[in-house]
């Protein structure tokens, strides 16, 4: 009988599964994280030099290591022992950081991302096509937000990399300028500071932006002709600006009550200032929106705004609807072709501010029958 046979095989120590062509082990031990899979190479000789040519590796779980320095020590043993396999993907998790923690020294601190440019780079040069550097904190005080820890200021260069994902980092400087890796597709950033003049691609299609802070002085420029997904929920700073409009499928913004989208250039993709320090005009009635422009020919554009917080906070929240109104002149709207189909309008409560932000779309050209106003549970 079959359940026979599985107890006699056993019984010899013979390992089935073993016995699979290496392709097939790589890809079950794919699926695990790195700590894991390397525990293979314990369970017999014909498993020992397996991990060493895995593609997919995944560092994770990096509290069961007890403390930065082990998990650093781990993570770069591995990278060193491997075999010149290319990599289809590299994860890794910094070691947590609690900002909270006021017994965390500062040497602990730059211990949990010491080593991560190395990883980067030891990623690129390996081909890799999916990266992802997640930097993980603890909420700080009062803001109650990640702290980006890591800071990046070099572009990458790469002709494989197609899925690039950013956790809790301060982005400077050249970092966002992806002219180098024309294979890019995917994009998502996370808890971190934009702080770039360019987020600049041209195979980017894909790109997602969430509990962000901008530059309070720069004014980025999105440059990604090809862009079809945005999502965009931004905290604070200068909102990004599209300097031409782009054929997006799907758009999805949420402004927080920190945010501003004002400038009084005229043709404000050529500014020649590099930042918006004392030019910036926040109180000049003929400064102009600049995001919605750059998003006029999306097929489904999606406004998610949390009127009630507005409401409570009108020293930002209602000055930035109104900004919005003066500056949405009739002589300036839009050309809004057949793209867009659909807007709507989420908020917490229907009230006046929410009809006055209707009111800024139609400046824009955007009829009311296209716009749909979501009332959400609070």
């Amino acid at each position: 009988m079959p359940p026979r046979r599985v107890g006699a095989a056993a019984a010899r120590g013979e390992d089935h599964i073993g016995a699979l062509p290496d392709d097939l082990l790589l890809h079950v031990l794919s699926f695990l994280p790195a700590h894991d899979a390397v525990r293979t190479c314990v369970l017999s000789r014909r498993w020992r030099p397996v991990w060493k040519s895995l593609r997919v590796l995944r560092f994770t779980k990096h509290q069961s290591w007890g403390s930065a320095t082990k998990f650093n020590r781990f993570a770069n043993s591995v990278l060193f022992f491997r075999n010149r396999a290319p990599l289809e993907e590299l994860t890794f998790e910094t070691y947590m950081y609690d900002a909270i923690n006021p017994l965390v020294d500062k040497d602990q601190k730059n211990e949990r991302v010491k080593y991560a440019q190395k990883w980067i780079m030891y990623a690129l040069t390996h081909n890799v096509q999916v990266l992802r550097v997640l930097v993980n904190s603890r909420l700080s005080r009062p803001q109650l937000r990640p702290v980006p820890l890591l800071r990046l200021s070099e572009p990458l260069i790469s002709k494989h990399l197609m899925t690039l994902e950013l956790k809790s980092v301060v982005l400077t400087s050249n970092s966002m300028d992806f002219s180098s890796c024309p294979a890019l597709k995917n994009l998502k950033i996370r808890h971190s500071k934009i702080w770039v003049h360019k987020i600049s691609s041209q195979s980017l299609s894909r790109l997602s932006v969430k509990n962000c802070e901008f530059s309070g002085d720069i004014c980025t420029q999105i440059l990604a002709p090809n862009l079809s997904s945005l999502l965009l929920d931004v905290r604070s700073g200068r909102l990004p600006y599209f300097p031409s409009a782009v054929l997006l499928v799907k758009a999805h913004i949420r402004l927080d009550q920190y945010c501003r989208d004002r400038c009084w250039h005229s043709n404000f993709e050529h500014c020649a200032h590099d930042t918006c320090v004392d030019c910036y005009g926040n109180n000049d009635r003929s400064a102009k929106c600049v995001l919605l422009r750059g998003l006029s020919n999306a097929k489904n554009l999606e406004l998610a705004v949390q009127f009630s917080v507005y409401i409570q906070n009108r020293a930002a929240g209602l000055n930035y609807d109104v900004e919005m109104r003066e500056s949405c002149s009739s002589n300036e709207k839009i050309a809004l072709p057949e793209h867009l189909k659909l807007v709507e309008v989420r908020c917490q409560k229907i009230a006046e501010n929410v009809h006055r932000f209707v009111d800024v779309l139609n400046a824009y050209g955007i009829t009311s029958d296209i716009i749909n106003i979501v009332e959400m549970d609070v």
